[in-house]
């Protein structure tokens, strides 16, 4: 049997892509016409609520987008 020194076996692997992940959002209106604002992107619903609490705001929307 003949040894076959220096040389070095690999195998190539495609890399996992990531999963995505849900980020989640409120966005809202301080009046029915007006601009609509947003708050950061959070990775629950509950962080997201946390920043909404300006007493101020008449409409809110839970949006949650994919990345």
């Amino acid at each position: 049997m003949k040894e076959d020194k220096g040389l070095t076996f690999a195998t190539a692997t495609e890399p996992e892509a990531p999963r995505p992940k849900e980020h989640y959002f409120y966005a809202y209106q301080y009046s029915l016409k007006g601009q609509w604002f947003s708050t950061m992107l959070y990775d629950t619903p509950e962080k997201a609520a946390e920043n909404t609490t300006d007493k101020a705001i008449i409409r809110r929307k839970l949006c949650c987008v994919v990345l």
